[in-house]
């Protein structure tokens, strides 16, 4: 179950990625990147 969380929110921090490098508003992707990995070391 956990391996599946993990999976799902890699897939939305390479979707960030995608989306940030579409966008050049790199810093509030790396702000939000950030966030991300926070909530996931918190709650893993």
């Amino acid at each position: 179950m956990i391996e599946r969380i993990e999976f799902n929110l890699k897939i939305v921090e390479y979707g960030f990625w995608i989306f940030c490098g579409l966008n050049e508003s790199s810093l509030v992707c790396l702000f939000l990147v950030d966030l991300i990995h926070q909530f996931v070391s918190y709650y893993l």
